[in-house]
């Protein structure tokens, strides 16, 4: 509900990610092959870190062009970092339910 169209764009962003990730998180569920599973794992693991990466690196670069006040960088900046722990989070939490022991260690070691 910014006035600001570049808090109002990014925070489109976030959304669309965010849906995107729940979207393939419930995809996971429709697989039992434990190779596909972990390419689509891998997949959303990777897309949520480089989404990160992406939105803050906009949001730092494009913060004085678009005049942001502090609070509305950090507040940026907050929403970005907590959307992102949350699906790290999950993904994590995931790991025990759709992956046997052994290919859950290993994932844990290699993302």
């Amino acid at each position: 509900q910014s006035d600001n169209l570049f808090i109002y764009n990014t925070y489109q962003q976030i959304i669309a990610q965010v849906e995107a990730f729940y979207s393939g998180v419930s995809d996971l569920f429709n697989h039992r092959n434990e190779v596909v599973l972990l390419e689509m794992y891998t997949e959303l693991k990777r897309n949520t870190d480089e989404h990160k990466q992406v939105v803050t690196q906009a949001i730092y670069s494009d913060s004085q062009e678009h005049k942001l006040t502090e609070q509305d960088l950090s507040t940026m900046l907050n929403t970005v970092g907590e959307v992102s722990l949350s699906q790290t989070l999950l993904l994590r939490a995931m790991q025990s339910y759709l992956f046997s022991e052994a290919s859950s260690r290993n994932l844990a070691s290699a993302v």
